[in-house]
């Protein structure tokens, strides 16, 4: 400050106590990297549900045939250089029940029921499963047809 005749007479001091201003900045920027990482857990929990769900279907249609094939080699009488096989077709059945615990776990992870319930045309089950090539061993000497009888 001056006087009239322009000289310093005094001083203003200001003075702000910015501890509180720091601590919510603090405060924010914690906030802001949980949010981040929130975001990163959602997309990794939305991954770990899609890869899961690709790998459900090709295990289903693995485990499928690993069935068939074992209940194929009980009525079989394979030559001798096939007796291993229901031991392989066992590993199979192992390897592939421990994938699916896996995709199980990727599937509470991400949050997903593993299935769901849904409406399901039989007819078109049928053909697809007919067109897989692969018939439960025990319809054997009978005709399947995708359409329903009248």
């Amino acid at each position: 400050m001056q006087d009239v005749d322009g000289e310093i007479a005094g001083a203003v001091i200001v003075v702000t106590d910015v501890r509180e201003l720091t601590k919510t900045h603090r405060k924010l920027k914690e906030t802001q990297a949980q949010l981040v990482q929130a975001g990163k857990m959602i997309a990794i929990g939305q991954l770990a549900g899609a890869v899961a769900h690709e790998i459900n279907n090709p295990l289903a249609a693995i485990l499928l045939s690993a069935d068939c094939l074992a209940e194929d080699l009980k009525y079989a009488n394979p030559p001798r250089e096939f007796s291993s096989w229901p031991t392989f077709v066992n590993r199979i059945r192992l390897g592939v029940e421990r994938c699916q615990r896996v995709t199980l776990s990727l599937l509470d992870f991400a949050h997903q029921s593993p299935s769901t319930s849904d409406r399901l045309d039989l007819c078109q089950v049928v053909e697809r499963t007919l067109a897989l090539g692969v018939a439960p061993p025990l319809i054997r000497d009978c005709v399947v047809s995708p359409d329903p009888p009248d």
